[in-house]
């Protein structure tokens, strides 16, 4: 990630970063470092970015944290879901814990086309 904080890039994997010099084409020398410059970001991150409204988001497994970059802390300590707030998608499923499946259902449409009843199907 290009932080927008200092123009900056960071890597990162499991509970350590990385910054990179961009002018040396390597990692700076006291690096890695532990996670706990980003307080309240979990560990083994998956993607991170900046956004346009100047926040860095840290994104883990079906979360993310918006990480205020003056404060130098998370907004939110709680993973907040991803696809609801990206994305737009159903938040039917408010409540679940993260990663946790929601329980199967045949769509009332779908069955009478393909002639399938949930008192048919095992699940």
């Amino acid at each position: 990630m290009v932080w927008g904080h200092n123009g900056h890039t960071y890597f990162y994997s499991g509970d350590k970063y990385w910054k990179f010099d961009e002018e040396l084409q390597r990692v700076e020398l006291d690096y890695p470092r532990d996670m706990s410059m980003w307080k309240g970001v979990g560990t083994d991150i998956d993607a991170v970015f900046q956004w346009k409204d100047g926040k860095t988001y840290f994104f883990k497994d079906k979360g993310f944290w918006k990480f205020n970059d003056l404060h130098m802390r998370v907004d939110h300590v709680e993973q907040k879901l991803s696809a609801p707030f990206w994305m737009g998608c159903s938040t039917n499923y408010q409540g679940k814990e993260l990663g946790q499946k929601m329980p199967y259902t045949l769509d009332s449409t779908i069955s009478g086309v393909l002639g399938v009843t949930s008192s048919n199907l095992n699940y």
